[in-house]
């Protein structure tokens, strides 16, 4: 503008030889000349200063390479950016790829500390590094200003897009979603996983999305594929329309929903009639596919009497006609096995004409059959108006309880009469007895005593002097444990007793938010299983209370006092050296206020020795005491303390794993030809110590040593008999040979399974001693319970402060070292104890990263918080955790009806998620477990196959492997010593080692007890025990497990007056719950199931009672047996459950099955299968098969 008004004034000023309105258009148009290369020097200013803040460094990048190194599913460019597989597969032009090759790619990595990797290969470029269509520079200048262009990287800026799309193809892991814009290779590895995805589910992909500015909406090609989630996840029930072997249909008032069998819980497979409840998503082939079904209630079997089946399909079976008349009712009662009796039926002719009998047929099998015709022996019979006939049995008593057989006559004219008779043989009450629930009521009283006490208590409050404690605390220490006091909110609730469990349940619904969400989050964690162990606590502080006694008196026994409590050694669950008790004077007498504590010591058969304080034990003369009982509050303590430390020092997704990341192998291993290690650089090969290892016990170890999924748990799924702690043995040995650095913790449930695994390490005489430690408790020394050739593996821990500690550890007599220091416990290469023991280590101040890996073995038995003990100890990034154990069998004990989850361990929990589920379709070879994070064991080395074959079947995919082979083995050779003891003898050869024996007893409760027992069984069990006792068999040898201690102690009683046990020295087999076998085993398990009641199944499948609705007791249950399985117990009950029901149709199709009759819809099978075994019926019930 300046310029212009210039030259303006220079025309006014100067000559007139142009015209005015001439000289301003030049000069207009020489301004505009101007402006216009003003402008575009600014425009390439700007271009210059957006293309250098484009290219400002970001972690995504479009940049020109050579390919270094090409392999069949990827290829290396510039020696160091991997370019995987998926990535190839996108690739229009990968079969070009060669060494040498020039290609354009986009890069990108999701954080400053990661690697870059290549999401694309954009192109490829000829020789020259220039596409074809470009002009060749034409100076030296100009193709170094090129090629320093082509070698420069671009970058771009990126953010976070969902995409919607389909899976329309899964293969090995690598998912491909169709989308809007393309299709979308996905590696499962990479991403975060919400679900299994399969093919035609509808997903949403959360990517990472290149700004590309070229494109209208800036959305260039996507970096990386996060997470993929269902589009719609719909939660509900409805009942199973149909079901099949390989999955099944679910019908509700929405529509259908569709499951396979892999979806259901705990390999339940539901059946027609189910009602399940479940978790589906949208798909587009099925509408939507379950992920998800749990049976929640199982459809209603038929469960009849012999009598009332048969009516049902002969509604006149059982009636007079036609003027024939047959006595009836028909009863027999004899009291032992083997005893007989006669029975005579009268067949009355009333009719004015002429009957005839054309056969009678007895329908039980010969084989089973307690009834015997003595006469007529004749089949036919005339029976003239006004005569009678009389037919003789003989009634020999073949077994306990009570057991219905028909007999019929055939008549001519086409009609048939049938009768029962009952036979009953035990107790002579057995046929009118019912059942009653006078005990239950009694115990629920009982247990309302117990809360009263508990809430007595907590409302007096009161000073209470302490008594003397089994050791000194120590006066520093480097870390404390806090006491973690149980909220006065939460006793308020559990322990008021005018709170029903109901309202109870409403209140801690009301009050406690982290209740208000339905699953476990990593939101609501901490205060989830804070409160868990608080319920847990208030309710062992209850139970403690079925010890108090309103008036006792202490007797002087060394240093201590001594009460006597009757059978406290054998009460479950017991007092052990810890709990407290406290004496205050009776009958409200506030003499001797405040009230006396004491700590228990020793807890022996009848009595407990404690110690007040010292001032008491001066002064005590004798004098009665009210006594009341408190629990030791230490293991929930060091609980309380895992959960803050594993919350506070590690990511909660260590806890809530979603993505598996590949890292580099902790130890580069492979399994070569031979077998045996060896790395895989160098090819050093490393023989394995126990050479009896199977391949898959190999993979386990070599997976667990490269740990590429590290820092994520990895599972041993080991089922019985598979070989899980001789997997972890050899673990254990090959992690110290191949690491010097290395230091191992394993944590145990039990101190049983804590001494196992050390006197396995002292078996396999690799390791010295002085290499490995077992710790043990103060409370387990106390009692005495270290096994004499473990002591001098084992040793107790001084928690002081090393520079607060004067003296040196002691070695008693036995070898045990007490008082170990911190010093001397870091250099043991292995560290063995119970969890809860472990967590005294706690309170020491390890070196960082001092612990390389945490084992825990029987992980499915722990409770979660109990599992974060030692992995408190690992180092979230490096560290390896292995958690072994079995998701099928029995979870930790939970005494808190109101913890509902508490009793799931971390390992069933992780087994649960979309990382370590069944995926069969993406690992085939691995029985379809990702081998990173899951080995699964099979061949089992204990049962005969056709007892590994029920638990197989039941429970495990039909997946085992029998090792122990059915002839020609100890197993087989046992079963053959004592198949003439057995209640029915097997037919087969080799012979069938499972024998059902029906018993239709009564099941009874004592006043005072919940619990039930059945004294038909009791018999029955005792009379078999006696058998194989004559046969030989060692007591040690049997296992007696029924799930009711009332029936453990009727087995043992009985056994008592025989003359087993006590002085006689003849020894009892262990006799005892499911839970006391986990991790045994047996060459006879003998099952005594209890229940027998009808009225009261739909009560015990709502409580899981006994076995029936406990699919994992059950397993345990048959699972510990290596020669011989037999069940007692009543067909009729239990075939109204699908596992039970199962296994009724495993003996009854190997003809294995004898006792009562059977319900109505499992009776033609027996017939059946006695026909085809050659024990059918007389000859006459062939005719009337044809007839």
């Amino acid at each position: 503008m300046w310029r212009l008004i210039s030259a303006v004034k220079g025309l006014v000023v100067g000559g007139q030889q142009e015209t005015q309105e001439d000289k301003i258009r030049r000069l207009e148009a020489q301004v505009a000349d101007e402006d216009e290369v003003d402008g575009e020097a600014e425009r390439q200013r700007l271009e210059e200063q957006r293309r250098q803040e484009q290219n400002k460094p970001t972690n995504c990048f479009q940049q020109t390479g050579s390919i270094t190194k090409v392999e069949a599913d990827y290829v290396v460019i510039d020696s160091n950016l991997y370019v995987k597989k998926k990535v190839l597969q996108d690739c229009p032009f990968r079969q070009q790829l060669e060494v040498g090759s020039k290609v354009s790619y986009l890069a990108y990595r999701s954080a400053d500390d990661d690697e870059f990797r290549v999401t694309k290969l954009e192109c490829l470029l000829d020789d020259g590094w220039g596409e074809e269509s470009k002009q060749a520079p034409t100076t030296v200048d100009e193709e170094n200003t090129q090629l320093m262009k082509e070698l420069a990287p671009t970058y771009f800026n990126y953010n976070q897009r969902s995409e919607q799309g389909t899976v329309t193809a899964k293969r090995n892991g690598l998912l491909t979603v169709e989308t809007d814009l393309r299709e979308i290779p996905v590696e499962m590895d990479d991403v975060e996983l919400t679900f299994i995805p399969e093919r035609g589910d509808y997903v949403v992909l959360e990517c990472m999305v290149q700004i590309d500015e070229s494109y209208f909406d800036t959305r260039g090609d996507i970096l990386e594929v996060k997470k993929i989630s269902p589009t719609r996840l719909v939660r509900g029930s409805g009942l199973v329309s149909k079901a099949d072997e390989r999955g099944g249909e679910i019908m509700t008032d929405d529509g259908k929903y569709y499951y396979c069998v892999e979806n259901c819980e705990e390999a339940a497979k539901p059946s027609h009639g189910d009602r399940v409840v479940f978790e589906a998503v949208e798909n587009a082939e099925l509408n939507y596919r379950c992920t998800k079904v749990v049976i929640e209630k199982a459809a209603p079997k038929t469960v009849e009497t012999a009598k009332a089946s048969q009516a049902q399909r002969d509604p006149d079976f059982f009636d007079d006609k036609r003027g024939i008349k047959i006595t009836d009712p028909l009863q027999v009662k004899l009291s032992e096995l083997n005893e007989t009796k006669k029975i005579d039926v009268i067949i009355k002719n009333e009719a004015r004409h002429q009957h005839k009998i054309l056969f009678i047929s007895i329908t039980t099998s010969r084989q089973t059959s307690q009834l015997t015709l003595l006469s007529p022996l004749e089949k036919e019979h005339f029976i003239q108006s006004g005569e009678s006939i009389k037919y003789c049995f003989e009634v020999t008593a073949k077994n306990y309880g009570i057991s219905k057989e028909v007999v019929y006559w055939r008549f001519g004219g086409g009609f048939k009469i049938g009768r029962c008779i009952t036979i009953a043989v035990g107790d002579s009450e057995i046929i009118v007895a019912q059942p009653t629930n006078e005990g239950t009521t009694q115990a629920r009283s009982k247990a309302g005593v117990h809360r009263l006490a508990a809430w007595n208590e907590y409302k007096r409050g009161g000073e209470i002097t302490p008594g003397q404690k089994i050791s000194k605390r120590a006066n520093f220490i480097d870390i404390k444990i806090g006491g973690y006091q149980v909220p006065d909110n939460l006793k308020e609730i559990l322990l008021n007793p005018s709170f029903t469990k109901n309202q109870i349940d409403e209140e801690l619904m009301r009050t406690q938010r982290c209740l208000q969400l339905q699953a476990l989050t990593p939101e609501n964690y901490k205060a989830l299983f804070k409160l868990f162990l608080w319920m847990e606590d208030i309710q062992c502080e209850i139970t403690i209370k079925k010890f108090n006694l309103d008036r006792a008196h202490f007797t002087r026994e060394d240093s201590y006092l001594a009460l006597r409590i009757e059978n406290v050694g054998e009460t479950r669950p017991s007092l052990i050296p810890g709990d407290r008790l406290v004496a205050t004077a009776p009958c409200n007498n506030n003499q001797m206020e405040p009230g006396n504590g004491a700590v228990i010591h020793k807890v022996l058969k009848h009595k407990i020795l404690v110690k007040f304080s010292e001032h008491f034990h001066a002064k005590y003369n004798g004098e009665d005491f009210k006594v009341t009982f408190q629990h030791s509050r230490g293991a929930f303590q060091k609980q309380h303390h895992a959960i803050n430390c594993v919350t506070s020092a590690m990511t909660l997704d260590y806890l809530f794993p979603t993505k598996t990341t590949i890292r580099e192998p902790w130890v580069d291993v492979k399994i070569n030809e031979n077998g045996n290690l060896a790395t895989t650089e160098y090819d050093n090969e490393f023989k394995w110590y126990n050479p009896s290892l199977n391949n898959i016990q190999k993979d386990a170890i070599k997976n667990i040593l490269r740990a590429e999924a590290r820092p994520l748990p990895y599972v041993i799924f080991g089922p019985p008999g598979t070989g899980k702690t001789m997997t972890l043995i050899e673990l254990i040995h090959q992690i110290v040979k191949l690491s010097a650095d290395s230091r191992i913790m394993v944590g145990t449930p039990s101190n049983s399974s804590a001494n196992l695994i050390t006197e396995r390490l002292i078996n396999a005489n690799v390791l010295r001693p002085g290499e490995f430690i077992r710790i043990v408790g103060l409370n387990y020394v106390e009692q005495e319970l270290i096994p004499e050739h473990l002591a001098p593996y084992c040793g107790t821990v001084d928690i002081a402060s090393e520079r607060t500690v004067k003296g040196e550890e002691i070695v008693t007599k036995s070898g045990l070292k007490q008082n170990i220091q911190l010093k001397h416990l870091g250099r043991h290469r292995i560290t063995i104890g119970t969890c809860v023991t472990l967590g005294t280590l706690m309170q020491m101040r390890f070196p960082h990263n001092h612990f390389t890996h945490i084992l825990v073995d029987e992980a499915g038995q722990c409770l979660e918080t109990e599992t974060l003990i030692p992995i408190t100890f690992i180092n979230q990034r490096c560290g390896t955790v292995v958690l072994a154990g079995d998701p099928m069998q029995l979870g930790p004990i939970v005494m808190s009806t109101h913890a509902r989850g508490f009793e799931q361990s971390l390992l069933v929990r992780l087994m649960d998620t979309p990382l370590y589920k069944l995926d069969k379709n993406r690992f085939p070879d691995t029985a379809g477990f990702n081998p990173r994070l899951v080995t699964k064991l099979r061949y089992n080395y204990r049962s005969l196959p056709c007892i590994l074959d029920l638990y197989s079947d039941l429970f495990y995919d039909s997946s085992l492997i029998a090792c122990v082979p059915a002839e020609e083995s100890n197993e087989s050779a046992f079963l053959t010593q004592v198949i003439d003891t057995l209640p029915i003898k097997p037919s087969q050869t080799p012979p069938y080692a499972f024998i059902f024996c029906g018993v239709n007893g009564v099941n009874k409760q004592s006043p005072d007890s919940p619990s039930w027992f059945n004294p038909a069984e009791t018999k029955s069990v005792f009379n078999l025990l006696l058998k194989l006792y004559k046969k030989g068999v060692r007591s040690e040898d049997i296992g007696v497990i029924t799930p009711y201690q009332a029936q453990v102690k009727q087995i043992r009683r009985i056994l008592d007056e025989s003359g087993y046990g006590g002085s006689s020295g003849l020894q009892k087999p262990k006799i005892g719950s499911v839970e006391e076998f986990q991790g045994q085993e047996r060459q006879v398990i003998i099952i005594s199931t209890v229940r027998t009641s009808k009225s009261m199944l739909s009560s015990d499948l709502q409580h899981a009672l006994g076995f029936v609705a406990s699919p994992k007791r059950l397993n345990v249950a048959i699972s510990r047996a290596k020669s011989l399985l037999v069940i007692f117990g009543n067909p009729h009950l239990l075939s109204a459950d699908k596992k039970w029901l199962e296994l009724l149709f495993k003996a009854i199709n190997n003809g294995t099955y004898c006792g009562c009759e059977l319900p109505d819809h499992l009776a033609p099978l027996a017939r059946e299968q006695a026909l085809l075994n050659g024990g059918g019926d007389e000859p006459a019930q062939d005719e009337e098969g044809k007839e």
